[in-house]
């Protein structure tokens, strides 16, 4: 009944997955190349996938193994044979094969899957499990435990503008001599100094390559003292519509001053004249959340993180 998914089951699965998202999911359709590459055979990853087959596939599941840590991708079942013991054969078949593994369900499955905010808004990849939906409470009963909760939050740009509220912050941070803007390649400094603060090698990494690449034509916004950079966002680009930016990050000696709150309403601000929307994922008790709700933005949707030791 259940079996490993084969290169003749492409097509199907892929109509399956499609389909679904018409009815009762959210995912971005995905063309045939997109959806070998998730779930079939990938040169970077590992796929696992898993077919419940009895001489009509009725529904998959799918996962990316690792050495010492697995992912679980993605499990569906077509409503019409669900509440048949389907889903549970399906969990049983890859659990066997993750059987040692620590299996996950979070942002970082290399597995991305896109999906859609009010049907046409693309998220590049899901930071977990739907809370609201089946397969939620079906892993959760399989042993499953949630260790996080993301906030997905968006905002549509043709709408943003800068709140009374932010405007006199930003008059009040300029008499104390704090401004904000693009990083000045010949004049600016501290930007080396800055990302180096924040122990995060992801950052100092995209963001001081950017400024090396790019030079005067860096997208990098700052918030200065003087000319030292102090706090930082972006790079800012467009991708599809979607606003783009690495992070934000203000260095400890200048935090709760709302540096952060007007670095990234000066990023929308920036992010509005090249794209039409901006999505982005916190944890829900991060306090970043309070400087993207004051620029308007709105959580969309909750994701868990679960894990469990197979």
């Amino acid at each position: 009944m259940v079996r490993k998914i084969k290169k003749n089951d492409v097509a199907l699965l892929k109509d399956i997955y499609n389909n679904a998202n018409k009815k009762d999911l959210f995912y971005k359709d995905l063309s045939h190349q997109e959806f070998i590459s998730k779930f079939y055979e990938n040169k970077s990853f590992n796929i696992v996938t898993y077919v419940y087959d009895d001489g009509q596939i009725k529904g998959f599941i799918s996962g990316v193994k690792g050495k010492d840590k697995a992912y679980i991708t993605y499990i569906y079942v077509l409503p019409k044979y669900r509440n048949n013991n389907i889903g549970n054969s399906l969990y049983n078949a890859i659990y066997e094969e993750f059987k040692g593994l620590v299996v996950d369900m979070v942002f970082f499955n290399p597995a991305q899957l896109p999906w859609l905010i009010e049907d046409k808004f693309l998220h590049p990849n899901a930071p977990g499990i739907d809370i609201e939906g089946l397969a939620f409470n079906f892993f959760l009963n399989k042993g499953f435990t949630e260790f996080a909760r993301q906030n997905v939050y968006f905002k549509n740009l043709s709408n943003f503008s800068y709140t009374p509220a932010i405007l006199e912050s930003f008059k009040r941070l300029e008499k104390d001599n704090i401004t904000f803007g693009f990083y000045d390649y010949h004049q600016d400094t501290g930007i080396v100094e800055l990302m180096a603060s924040f122990n995060n090698e992801g950052w100092r990494k995209e963001i001081i390559n950017h400024i090396d690449t790019y030079k005067e034509k860096n997208t990098v916004i700052v918030a200065k003292d003087g000319n030292k950079a102090i706090g930082f966002t972006g790079p800012i680009k467009n991708v599809d519509g979607r606003g783009y930016f690495a992070g934000i990050g203000v260095h400890s000696d200048y935090r709760s001053k709302g540096i952060g709150k007007a670095l990234f309403n000066k990023l929308c601000h920036e992010l509005k004249a090249i794209s039409d929307y901006m999505t982005l994922f916190t944890g829900v008790n991060n306090k970043a959340r309070y400087i993207y709700e004051s620029a308007g933005f709105e959580i969309v949707k909750v994701f868990a993180n679960l894990r469990r030791q197979l």
